[in-house]
Parts: structure tokens; C-alpha cells; sequence
């Protein structure tokens, strides 16, 4: 079928190219022709033209010959002489003309063969495009009886799926709906079991640390309750031991004290102390007495001045208040500070603000003390607490 209609496009090809050259010489003929006859026109005009001077001055020699018969005898047979060469360049011209027309003629004759030959191809090619025509009828009609059988298969086929289909989607969206009341339920479960470890886990950290500060502090009063064997044993050594490191760190906060009202700087005051304390003598007692000491000297003055006391002070808190364990001793021993000051107003706020704010006391901290601490450590607690709402409402 392809090849049918390559030839058919063929054939349709070569009858558009001998009709355009059919045309084409028959253009040219008639060029030719109407050349030809405005030619031979003109020369038959320009021969009869000179064919009447010829006479015209014939004539006039005639007349002057006779009036002077021996004077223009030479010139008469002259001009006779060149009339005879002009007729006979007229003759000469008209018979060129003559050939020009025969071949032309001829030319023409061959052209009629050409155009014959061509009307016959065209003709011959117009009959297989016929045949061609008529098998192409045929094979369409075949195939459209053949495609309206495939369509008629396919709609069935298209019903059958779109039944199908609409059976699938139906059971689909009840599974998706079951899908997503189970989701649902399963991410509201999970939301409400991550909030509840969540919570468990502060809390639980938060409890480790008090836990731990309540056995230190408890491993610190039964170390300092000694036995009645061990006192019967060197009552009089230990207390030497004792008094000696009491003595040590005491000494060490009160030279630190006259430091800080001389101003000196915080590297001179960190040299002090790594010089004169070792890792193990910085328990809570030199926790504890270094921040109401330095919290204590910022209180002295203005309220306004807290922000920039402890700020000046931050590198040597931030040095020795480093643990966690220690930044809750800190807050324990400000809140004795403020306790034993009889909570001036607006101290206790700009003691917790300004240690948060200058990265010495941790958020995590700060929640830990807010939680309820035993009897020991809860004096002053809920007049702190009380002046600290803003700020643990601000803290989140």
C-alpha cells in the first residue's frame, strides 16, 4: 500500500513536470511565432520603403539625364550600380529571412513532436493513476471496514476497564479512608507519647541533679558528723584537718573579697585562686562563697549597676561555675543571699536575668531550681519565686 502511493506521488510528480514543460515550449512557440511575423513585417515595410526611394530617385535621374544626358551619365550608371548592389543586398537579406522562417519552421515541427510525445506520456501516466486510484479506493474501503471492527472491540474493551475500574477506586478510597482514621489515630497517640517522654525526661533530669545535690550535700553532713570511734581515736587530728581546710577556703574568699573592692582585674583574681585552691578544695563552700560574694558586691550598690557588676565578673563565675551540679548551687546560694537580705525589690529579677543573659547560669538550670526542693533548701524559695513570674514566663 506504502509503495502504491509513492508511485501514485511519482507519477503525480512527472505529470506536474510535463505539464509545466508542455506549457513552457508552448510559450516559447508562440514567442517565436509572433517574433517572426513582426519581423517579416518590418522588413517587407523597410524593403518597400526603399524600393519607393529607389524609384523616386530614379526618377529624378531620369529627368536630370535628360536635361543633361552626357553630364550625369557617369553618375546615372552609378547610382544604377548601387540600386543593383542594394536590390541585391535586399535580395541577400530576404533570403536569410527565408531561412530564419524555414528553421524556425522546423524548430517549431519538432517542438509539436515533443508536446505530442509529452500529451502521450501524460495521458499514459492519467490512466495509471487511475488504476492506482481505484486499488487505493479499495484497499480504503477494506481498511475502514477492518478499523470500524477494531474500534467497535476497543469501546467494548473500554467499558469493560471503566467497569472495572470504577469497582477498584470504590474499594481504594474506603481502604484510604480506613488508611487515614488509622494515621490519625496513630499520629495523635504517637504526638501524645512523645510530649509524655518528653516531659518524663526533663523531669527526670532535672530530678537527677536535685538527686544529686541532696547526696552531696547528705555525703557532706555525714562526713561532717564524725563517728564516736574516730573521735576516740584523733579527735585532735581531725580537728586540725578540719579547721585547716575550712581555714583555706575562707581565706581564699576574703582576700578575693578585698580584691574586688580594689578592682583588680579577673585574670589576677583566676591566678589567686588556681594558686592557692586546689581542683579538689573548690567544693560548694567556695561555689557557694564566690557567687554571694561577687552577686553581694554587685547588690551594694545601685540596682542598675547589677547588669554591669556581674557582667565585669562573668570570665571568673563562668571559670569555677561550670558544671551543672554547681550552676544549681549557685541559684541555691543566691536565693540565701536575697533571703538574707530581705528580698529588695527588683534584685532578685536582675541577679537571674543578667546570669542567663551572660551565659553563666543554663536554661536547663533555671528550670531545675523552679522545681519544689526540700525543706533545707526551700527557705526564702517562694518569695523568689514570686518576684521571678516575669522572668519565667520570658524564659518559656
Amino acid at each position: 500500500m506504502a509503495q502504491i502511493k509513492r508511485e501514485n506521488e511519482q507519477m503525480k510528480c512527472e505529470c506536474s513536470h510535463l505539464t509545466q514543460d508542455l506549457k513552457s515550449l508552448q510559450d516559447k512557440l508562440n514567442q517565436q511565432t509572433i517574433y517572426l511575423s513582426e519581423n517579416n513585417k518590418k522588413m517587407k515595410e523597410e524593403f518597400d520603403n526603399k524600393v519607393e526611394v529607389l524609384k523616386t530617385h530614379s526618377e529624378n535621374n531620369i529627368k536630370q539625364s535628360i536635361t543633361e544626358p552626357i553630364k550625369k551619365s557617369n553618375e546615372n550608371s552609378a547610382s544604377i550600380r548601387l540600386l543593383e548592389a542594394q536590390s541585391s543586398k535586399c535580395n541577400s537579406v530576404l533570403t536569410k529571412l527565408q531561412e530564419t522562417v524555414d528553421s524556425e519552421k522546423e524548430n517549431l515541427h519538432a517542438v509539436r513532436k515533443q508536446v505530442e510525445t509529452l500529451l502521450t506520456k501524460v495521458n499514459h501516466v492519467s490512466t495509471k493513476l487511475d488504476e492506482v486510484e481505484f486499488e487505493r479506493q479499495a484497499d480504503k474501503d477494506k481498511s475502514l471496514q477492518q478499523r470500524s471492527t477494531l474500534i467497535s472491540t476497543i469501546n467494548k474493551a473500554n467499558k469493560q476497564l471503566a467497569t472495572q475500574i470504577s469497582d477498584v477506586s470504590k474499594t481504594l478510597g474506603k481502604f484510604e479512608e480506613h488508611c487515614n482514621a488509622q494515621i490519625s489515630t496513630l499520629s495523635k497517640t504517637d504526638t501524645k507519647l512523645n510530649e509524655d517522654v518528653k516531659k518524663l525526661t526533663e523531669s527526670l533530669a532535672s530530678d537527677l541533679l536535685i538527686l544529686e545535690v541532696r547526696t552531696d550535700h547528705k555525703i557532706k553532713d555525714l562526713m561532717k558528723e564524725p563517728t564516736q570511734q574516730i573521735n576516740a581515736l584523733s579527735v585532735e587530728f581531725g580537728e586540725l584537718v578540719d579547721n585547716a581546710d575550712e581555714s583555706d577556703v575562707q581565706d581564699v574568699i576574703d582576700e578575693v573579697k578585698i580584691m574586688l573592692l580594689d578592682n583588680e582585674d579577673n585574670e589576677t583574681i583566676i591566678e589567686y585562686i588556681n594558686e592557692n585552691l586546689e581542683d579538689f578544695e573548690r567544693s560548694d563552700e567556695f561555689t557557694t562563697g564566690l557567687i554571694s560574694l561577687i552577686a553581694g558586691t554587685s547588690v551594694a550598690g545601685d540596682i542598675r549597676l547589677i547588669r554591669e557588676e556581674i557582667k565585669a565578673r562573668k570570665d571568673i563565675l563562668q571559670q569555677y561555675i561550670n558544671t551543672p551540679l554547681r550552676e544549681l548551687q549557685a541559684l541555691y546560694a543566691i536565693q540565701d543571699l536575697i533571703h538574707r537580705l530581705e528580698h529588695p525589690s527588683g534584685v532578685t529579677f536582675a541577679l537571674f536575668y543578667v546570669l542567663y543573659d551572660e551565659d553563666v547560669i543554663s536554661r536547663d538550670m533555671f528550670k531545675c531550681w523552679k522545681k519544689p526542693s526540700r525543706t533545707a533548701e526551700a527557705e526564702g524559695k517562694d518569695d523568689c519565686f514570686a518576684a521571678l513570674t516575669r522572668f519565667f514566663s520570658w524564659l518559656g
